[in-house]
């Protein structure tokens, strides 16, 4: 029983969370190819893509964060893989909207609507980007 903590002890915590975050991100990579060549392309099938895309990003940005970088590496991979986690929500509502057939939601006015907050929220995010202060947790890696 010794000999397993001590191989245990003796792996990087941080390697082995960031591989455990980064698995999630090549299971839906697998949805992505699925849904590239076996699904039919229509509209509702592009958006769930870039749903599940915004996903992949933002669990590699998970992933990235837990390993054991500087804190100045970390604000420039979160500031280049933030776009995930501020893209997941309006993707979703707009998948949503178009796999229910709400028609009267397919308008030019609704899609500005749903997508308005989140350029805004990115832009506001990423100009204070620079001003954050990352905290580094053993375990968890890099959080702002």
């Amino acid at each position: 029983m010794d000999s397993l903590a001590a191989r245990i002890s003796a792996l990087d915590i941080q390697f082995l969370t960031s591989l455990m975050a980064f698995v999630p991100a090549l299971f839906n990579i697998g949805i992505i190819f699925y849904i590239l060549f076996k699904l039919p392309r229509n509209k509702t099938t592009d958006i769930f893509t870039f749903f599940v895309l915004a996903m992949v990003i933002w669990q590699l940005e998970d992933s990235a964060l837990r390993l054991p970088i500087s804190m100045a590496s970390a604000q420039v991979s979160d500031g280049i893989l933030c776009i995930g986690g501020f893209a997941m929500a309006p993707l979703l509502l707009h998948f949503t909207l178009r796999f229910v057939h709400l028609e009267k939601f397919y308008s030019r006015s609704t899609l500005w609507i749903v997508y308005t907050p989140f350029v805004f929220f990115y832009i506001l995010y990423m100009t204070n980007l620079h001003g954050m202060e990352y905290l580094h947790d053993k375990t968890w890696g890099w959080s702002n």
